[in-house]
């Protein structure tokens, strides 16, 4: 039998709730009230899909009049959000982004202190002043319905909850520590897995595991929010998280794939089969977790860490089963001008296991390129590192 998700979750639908949950979200007129809506294509921060049809304020960090990020539209996708400088800086920083209703903000400009609880929603957002950030955060349309949740979290750790599986869309962010958290979720059924998450300067990733029960399942929690009306509370402890020792398990969520350019030429990955797995962006490279493609070859950036996100194989909504390893197949390493065929050996089918890292070395060849992967120098198997959770040192959102 499965653990139930940790978090305090209350449902309630009433007719005064679903009528301050209505307001006029369109965009007709040109009237942003000072708000910077537009899309800054060529020269942009984090990259936001807008699902819902709320105009949303985003924030780097609690409401602040100094941390505004910009406007996203309703049903915006891929809106590319202004670089400030005044709210990135000049150095890369994980950070929880805030989104507020347009007008929460507007009635709060004064006091955007009173949004810190009361947010549209919360994700977990890196800035990459180093690269490229071609991550596209998504607010999920699932946000912004007349069912009031609030979450608590006491775990100890960062959490996303992700809805229909450990890779699902994350639908809700709470730190560690953080209590009352509240939100609106629409009317349906939902699968609610814990992702505890942490940044890790060493690996210069983001790295996530979730919490499992004793069969080594993730942990998830089945809520059903329809015709509700009333009070409607779940209650679980963090403790209920933890296996028959005490302690947490974990199941890892990714497998991670190092890719070193000692090649002297700028390289990106371009995803073959398995390209589900990672994401990939307009222009077929795909992207690390941090939002970043391009592999320089100036030390400390001549590597990258791409994570291969583990997905669901099927099974019912009571029984989920997921993938132990990611097998991917017909890779290419180059850029624009070159590119060759990720292999070894002549074999171009490679397996890596839930939670261990793999690194492919790419080297000069004339004026191509080929690649190896790092080998043991005594039996020359594929060298395995396993990225260990709870080793890492723990890199607090700013």
């Amino acid at each position: 039998m499965l653990k139930k998700l940790s978090f305090a979750l209350a449902a309630i639908l009433s007719v005064s709730l679903f009528a301050s949950c209505v307001i006029n979200t369109s965009d007709d007129g040109d009237d942003d009230h000072g708000i910077d809506y537009k899309d800054h294509g060529s020269d942009w921060s984090i990259m936001v899909t807008n699902e819902t049809q709320q105009k949303l304020v985003l924030f780097k960090g609690a409401p602040s009049s100094n941390q505004i990020i910009g406007g996203v539209k309703a049903n915006a996708k891929n809106q590319h959000m202004a670089k400030n400088a005044t709210v990135f800086g000049k150095t890369s920083s994980d950070f929880i982004m805030y989104a507020v209703k347009e007008k929460d903000y507007l009635d709060n400009k004064d006091k955007l202190e009173v949004l810190d609880d009361a947010a549209f929603t919360t994700l977990y957002a890196y800035y990459n002043a180093d690269g490229t950030n071609d991550n596209v955060y998504t607010i999920s349309s699932a946000l912004g319905g007349n069912y009031y949740v609030t979450i608590n979290n006491n775990s100890g750790y960062n959490v996303e909850l992700r809805n229909n599986g450990i890779n699902g869309p994350s639908i809700a962010y709470c730190g560690k520590g953080m209590y009352e958290q509240h939100y609106y979720w629409a009317e349906g059924d939902y699968l609610i897995f814990p992702v505890f998450r942490k940044f890790n300067k060493t690996y210069g990733e983001i790295i996530s595991v979730a919490p499992t029960d004793e069969a080594g399942d993730p942990i998830y929690e089945t809520v059903t929010l329809k015709d509700q009306p009333g009070y409607n509370r779940y209650d679980f402890m963090a403790a209920d998280w933890k296996g028959t020792n005490g302690k947490f398990e974990f199941a890892p969520s990714a497998a991670y794939l190092k890719i070193v350019n000692n090649s002297g030429k700028g390289i990106s990955l371009y995803p073959g089969k398995g390209a589900g797995n990672v994401f990939v962006g307009e222009d077929g490279c795909a992207t690390t977790g941090l939002g970043a493609k391009y592999i320089t070859t100036a030390a400390p950036y001549n590597y990258l860490i791409f994570t291969f996100n583990l997905q669901q194989l099927g099974g019912d909504k009571s029984n989920p089963q997921f993938e132990k390893q990611v097998t991917f197949q017909g890779f290419q390493v180059g850029n624009a001008v070159k590119r060759v065929k990720v292999e070894d050996g002549g074999v171009d089918t490679f397996t890596i296991k839930a939670g261990h890292m793999q690194t492919l070395i790419v080297s000069a060849d004339g004026s191509s390129f080929k690649t190896a992967f790092e080998r043991d120098a005594d039996s020359g198997e594929i060298l395995d590192y396993e990225v260990n959770f709870e080793e890492i040192d723990d890199e607090s959102v700013r």
